[in-house]
């Protein structure tokens, strides 16, 4: 895992980050994958528009899986998009229902 210790650019101030409620959410269905030996890396990005949490199988290849938390008009604020072998599985203003998308399509048989 690679973290930045600089302070965040001049530009990016006002960049969309997750929570610590939506990144514990995400990295619930993370660590899931992990253990079953599915997944292998992250990766995160922020900026103004978007906050990202990229997934991969191995880490120099494209993400498997990516969550999209962007600004929106919602109740929320925000609307979450879940993609999964470049196909988009959810656009939701919860991230709650978001991911149980992914979980859905990642392991369909567990309840």
């Amino acid at each position: 895992m690679l973290v930045s210790l600089l302070p965040p650019k001049s530009g990016l101030k006002h960049a969309v980050t997750f929570t610590k409620h939506e990144l514990n959410a995400v990295l619930s269905v993370y660590t899931y994958q992990v253990m079953k030996g599915s997944w292998r890396d992250y990766a995160m990005d922020f900026t103004r528009s978007m906050a990202v949490f990229s997934i991969f199988r191995h880490t120099k290849e494209q993400p498997v899986a990516t969550v999209v938390k962007m600004p929106g008009n919602t109740a929320t604020g925000y609307v979450y998009e879940v993609f999964y072998d470049r196909k988009r599985l959810s656009r939701t203003p919860f991230i709650d229902k978001a991911l149980e998308a992914l979980r859905e399509t990642i392991d369909p048989q567990k309840d």
